[in-house]
């Protein structure tokens, strides 16, 4: 935790298989990345909590926004913080935190508006099922995939042109 960590956003050319940009650095371990209903490109920092959020389709040097941050307060000194995240089509973010036993709910605003309690304590991923309104979480502490009934569809991911 103390080290200086050198987390990474890229933007990368699959196609020619290059880096186009390095849109952030020195991020204390990034992790889950998502696009949201905005088009701005959402990453997490494990260590800190927080949600980022960058206009990579409208800047040319896009800039850190601190969107959000999905740690709920307690006594646990074990490490927690945000893996992987989805968006749903009520506009809200979705973020498994390892070690919380939740999915975090995020809204538009960048306000913690639930958390969505799992069997198992230790998330790192998610997706919306393709169909019938599902939230799908990995799980490791138990070793499982949780499956989640919810209000909406999962938006669309952003899938690369490939020319």
């Amino acid at each position: 935790m103390d080290l200086d960590w050198d987390g990474r956003v890229y933007e990368i050319d699959p196609a020619a298989m290059k880096v186009l940009r390095v849109l952030d650095r020195k991020i204390r371990f990034t992790n889950g990345i998502a696009f949201g209903p905005d088009n701005h490109l959402y990453a997490d920092a494990s260590f800190t909590g927080e949600i980022y959020r960058y206009d990579v389709l409208g800047e040319a040097a896009p800039t850190r926004v601190v969107f959000g941050n999905v740690l709920q307060p307690d006594s646990n000194s074990d490490f927690k913080g945000p893996d992987g995240m989805a968006f749903g089509t009520d506009g809200r973010l979705y973020c498994t935190v390892y070690n919380q036993k939740n999915v975090t709910v995020v809204d538009r605003r960048g306000e913690v508006v639930d958390r969505l309690i799992l069997d198992g304590p230790q998330p790192t991923n998610c997706a919306f099922a393709l169909e019938g309104r599902k939230l799908r979480v990995t799980e490791v502490g138990k070793g499982q995939l949780e499956e989640i009934d919810m209000a909406c569809d999962g938006l669309p991911l952003h899938l690369p042109k490939f020319v």
